[in-house]
C-alpha cells in the first residue's frame, strides 16, 4: 500500500487533470511553464544578490581613494591654496551625483586660485575696518585743513574709535554704519566670520560699501568654504567608515 500511496503522490501532476476532465498534455505543459518559471524567479533573485555584493565590493574598494582625495581637497581649501587638481581627483573618484556637485558648489569657482584663509581675512579685515572708520571721519580739505592733515586726523580718530570699541564693545557705537562696524569687529573677535559679513552688507553709505566690496566678496566664499569643509568631514567619516574591518 506504501508503494501505490507514493506512486499515486508522485504521478499526481499527471493524473489529477484527467479525473478533473483537463487535457493532460495542456495540463504538463502548463506545470513544466510553472516550473520553468519558478526557476527563473530564483536565479533572477539570485543574480540580483550577486550584483548587490559586488557593488558593496566596488564601493569598499574606492572608499581609501575616496577619504584620500577629499581630506587633501578639505586641507587644500582650508589652508587658502588653489585646490584645482584636488577638485579634478575628488571628482573622479566620487559618485558624481546631484548631491555631491551640490555640496562643491560653494567652492569649485575658487579652485584655480583658492579661498584666503579666515585668518588671513582676520588680518586684511583689520586693515579694511581702519580704512571704513578713516573714511567715516575725513572731512573735506580746505585752506585751513589741507587734505595731508585731513588724512592725518581722521587716520589717529578712527585707532581712537576702534580702541574705544574694543574696551567698550559695539553698544556705546552710533547708531546706523558706526555700530555695524562696530558690531563686524566684534563679530570677528568672536571669530563669526558670517555675522561680519552680514554686517558689512547691511552699510548704508555708498563709499563704505564699495571700499568694503572686495573683502566681502572673499569672506563670503571662505562662509561657503566653511560649510563645504563642513560636509567634506561627513563624506571622510561615512566613508572611513566603510574600511575599517568588521
Amino acid at each position: 500500500v506504501g508503494v501505490v500511496a507514493l506512486a499515486a503522490t508522485l504521478s499526481e501532476p499527471y493524473w489529477r487533470p484527467w479525473v478533473a476532465g483537463q487535457d493532460p498534455v495542456e495540463a504538463r505543459v502548463q506545470l513544466r511553464l510553472d516550473e520553468i518559471k519558478a526557476e527563473n524567479t530564483a536565479t533572477r533573485a539570485g543574480l540580483e544578490q550577486r550584483i548587490v555584493t559586488v557593488e558593496s565590493a566596488l564601493e569598499r574598494s574606492r572608499a581609501p581613494g575616496q577619504v584620500l582625495a577629499a581630506v587633501n581637497l578639505r586641507d587644500a581649501v582650508n589652508r587658502g591654496d588653489a585646490f584645482a587638481s584636488q577638485l579634478i581627483i575628488f571628482r573622479a573618484l566620487s559618485d558624481g551625483s546631484a548631491e555631491t556637485e551640490a555640496m562643491l558648489a560653494g567652492i569649485a569657482g575658487h579652485a584655480e586660485i583658492g579661498i584666503p584663509s579666515t585668518r588671513a581675512l582676520g588680518e586684511s579685515f583689520d586693515d579694511l575696518a581702519q580704512q571704513l572708520y578713516a573714511t567715516q571721519q575725513r572731512g573735506s580739505p580746505s585752506d585751513t585743513l589741507p587734505a595731508a592733515v585731513s588724512e592725518t586726523v581722521a587716520q589717529v580718530t578712527a585707532t581712537a574709535m576702534r580702541l574705544r570699541r574694543l574696551l567698550e564693545g559695539p553698544s556705546g557705537a552710533a547708531e546706523g554704519d558706526p555700530m555695524r562696524l562696530a558690531r563686524a569687529e566684534d563679530s570677528l573677535r568672536r571669530a563669526d566670520l558670517a555675522a561680519v559679513v552680514t554686517e558689512l552688507e547691511g552699510l548704508e553709505d555708498a563709499e563704505l560699501k564699495a571700499l568694503a566690496q572686495p573683502w566681502l566678496v572673499q569672506a563670503k566664499a571662505r562662509v561657503a568654504a566653511v560649510e563645504t569643509t563642513t560636509e567634506l568631514n561627513a563624506f571622510i567619516v561615512a566613508q572611513a567608515a566603510m574600511i575599517t574591518p568588521k
